[in-house]
């Protein structure tokens, strides 16, 4: 089976990156032929089996004005990848990449399962985006505009959504109108099976 794991960037350590790599790894070791995708892979932060194919989109990252400018060219980007990828399951996590995924070419076995952290806090958190600078929010405001249906697009059109947490399941049932799994991630990392046993993608 060819797996790939598709994501934002990979460069500053935190637990979503460090989930996804243990992951891939531990999927690699079962002998599955693993690709993750990302804008930009610090590979002295973050180390993968050798056997795992690391593949760098490239453009500005999120925290860049000229990334959501030029976003439809930073899904091109992906695309061209992931279709030529022939992969039997692709995993997204957070937004953008869930869009992205939903926008592949799917052959009838494939499919997509959006892995959910949280909800991208720019778009469904009140509090957060509330409780920012008067700039950030104008900012946050035009990004919600033009943006917020492409999360929901990209979360509705997953085949099975993955949730971390109870909490973080209310809130795709909430935000996205979807029932989603829960997988606890810092107890369950070592059932590296849970996917395939769970989603029939053995």
């Amino acid at each position: 089976m060819n797996i790939a794991f598709v994501t934002s960037h990979l460069t500053l350590f935190g637990g979503g990156g460090k989930f996804l790599r243990d992951y891939a790894n531990k999927f690699s070791e079962k002998g599955y032929d693993i690709t993750v995708v990302a804008q930009k892979i610090d590979r002295k932060i973050y180390e993968f089996d050798n056997r795992i194919s690391l593949i760098d989109v490239g453009g500005r990252l999120q925290t860049h004005p000229f990334h959501w400018i030029r976003l439809s060219k930073i899904k091109k980007k992906y695309l061209e990848i992931l279709n030529r990828l022939d992969s039997d399951l692709i995993i997204s996590f957070h937004f953008p990449s869930n869009y992205f995924c939903a926008c592949v070419n799917k052959e009838d076995n494939l499919k997509h399962i959006y892995y959910c952290f949280e909800p991208f806090r720019v778009f469904h958190d009140k509090k957060f985006y509330s409780n920012a600078p008067f700039l950030k929010k104008i900012v946050f405001w035009l990004l919600k505009l033009f943006f917020k249906k492409l999360d929901i697009e990209g979360a509705q059109a997953a085949d099975k959504i993955i949730s971390i947490s109870n909490f973080i399941k209310k809130r795709v049932k909430e935000y996205y109108g979807r029932n989603s799994y829960v997988h606890h991630i810092g107890v369950d990392i070592d059932d590296n099976s849970y996917i395939l046993n769970n989603f029939d993608l053995k």
